[in-house]
């Protein structure tokens, strides 16, 4: 799930959103020294629950088959600080969780989506793919203002999914197997990919097939590979709440891709 790492140094501020990201410097155990973008615990407007759902959604989308930068699972040491430069910075980090959500820098070459980004080819297929996860986990956070994916060539790899799963708190939300569950992002200004999927004949068996191996076994794993940190009090209910709907999800799998192609048609 998590490859477990220790921050080492502070490099800077990832830059000025909700969640001040920064970029540190990261080794494991091995030796091995990765560049990781992390979020701590304080820095992030829902706290520890930011980091539960930035957790859960990459090990989801890494079962369905989608590319995420590799998650990290940080542990902050005691005296670890953003440096003289960056007041602000450490003084969140110092009242964060130890444990903080990293994922790793992706190598030089990838662009941020826009949305006049030309999708053709075997890009259509992973823009439908992402889609369906983001109808799937509620994420609305992948907009054309804010797309939150990067690409190089035809591959794509997507980010920052700390407002996935926040069913509960979306109106008139509906479960995505529901008839009308599938049309939260069909419009050109709620998906960065809607315009250039839509109307498009799209093969989802391959991403149904992952979905059906999720099994309950491999759900516990997803709650077992969390810090019990983030699980005291409230985190445990939302990792529940979490896997509980990504069992009832895989249960109503036919539903769920059906609506999603009568909305795609």
């Amino acid at each position: 799930m998590f490859r477990k790492v220790y921050a080492i140094r502070f490099d800077k501020p990832a830059g000025n959103g909700r969640n001040r990201a920064c970029f540190i410097t990261c080794s494991d155990l091995a030796g091995e020294r990765s560049e990781a973008i992390v979020k701590f615990s304080s820095g992030c407007e829902s706290g520890v629950g930011a980091l539960i759902r930035e957790a859960l959604s990459s090990f989801f989308a890494a079962d369905l088959g989608l590319h995420i930068p590799e998650p990290l699972l940080v542990e902050v040491p005691t005296q670890f600080t953003a440096g003289p430069a960056f007041p602000e910075h450490s003084a969140f980090i110092s009242t964060s969780s130890r444990y903080a959500f990293g994922s790793t820098k992706l190598a030089a070459g990838y662009q941020i989506v826009s949305p006049a980004h030309p999708v053709h080819g075997p890009m259509i297929q992973r823009a439908a793919e992402i889609f369906v996860f983001d109808t799937f986990t509620a994420n609305y956070d992948r907009g054309p203002q804010n797309p939150n994916c990067l690409t190089q060539g035809d591959f794509v790899s997507i980010i920052d999914h700390e407002l996935a799963f926040l069913m509960g708190s979306i109106l008139f939300w509906k479960s995505p197997w529901a008839v009308g569950g599938g049309e939260a992002l069909s419009n050109v200004d709620k998906h960065v990919f809607w315009i250039h999927v839509r109307k498009q004949k799209i093969d989802f068996e391959r991403m149904k097939s992952c979905l059906l191996m999720i099994d309950d076994a491999r759900l516990d794993s997803y709650l077992a590979a969390l810090p019990d940190e983030w699980l005291a009090g409230q985190g445990n209910v939302i990792a529940s709440d979490i896997v509980s709907y990504i069992r009832d999800l895989r249960e109503n799998s036919t539903e769920a891709f059906n609506e999603v192609v009568r909305v795609l048609s």
